[in-house]
């Protein structure tokens, strides 16, 4: 019995193996093309394997996308997006990048995404001044003890 088992599952396994490879292998030339310049226009390693690792994610570009052209940094922030954990579409990270070009940054979730470094520098600013008058934040960061410690010696360890 056992090895009629292995039998059946054995030509399961061939059998779903098969349709992936049928998948990929018929894949017409205008999408295996897109997929190429997907991929050879991140930079990025990481990034690059994240898509390699979710053909999900791909797909939905390919699909969602009509631009023969690929635009590098909407790939490159949807890729980015995704792997830090923020599940976003590419329709969503157009649109993100589009705000992005008018306004020179957006807020997702976190993280403060600029277009230039002056931008990022205005908005952590901001953020201190206001973790400053915050002052739950103050007691949490602060260690009180170590404070004393420091003001009476007149030094940091």
């Amino acid at each position: 019995m056992l090895n009629k088992d292995n039998e059946i599952i054995s030509n399961l396994m061939l059998k779903e193996i098969q349709i992936v490879v049928d998948k990929y292998y018929n894949m017409d030339n205008q999408t295996k093309e897109k997929i190429k310049s997907i991929l050879s226009t991140l930079k990025d390693n990481n990034l690059k394997s994240y898509l390699i690792n979710n053909p999900n994610k791909i797909t939905e570009i390919v699909k969602e996308t009509n631009v023969t052209e690929i635009n590098e940094d909407v790939i490159t922030l949807f890729s980015w997006l995704n792997l830090e954990g923020n599940k976003t579409s590419i329709k969503d990270t157009i649109a993100y990048y589009e705000e992005i070009k008018k306004n020179n940054y957006i807020k997702i979730g976190r993280y403060t995404i600029s277009k230039t470094n002056e931008r990022t520098k205005d908005d952590t600013k901001k953020e201190i001044e206001e973790r400053i008058k915050d002052k739950s934040f103050l007691e949490r960061a602060i260690n009180k003890n170590k404070l004393a410690d420091i003001w009476i010696n007149q030094s940091i360890r």
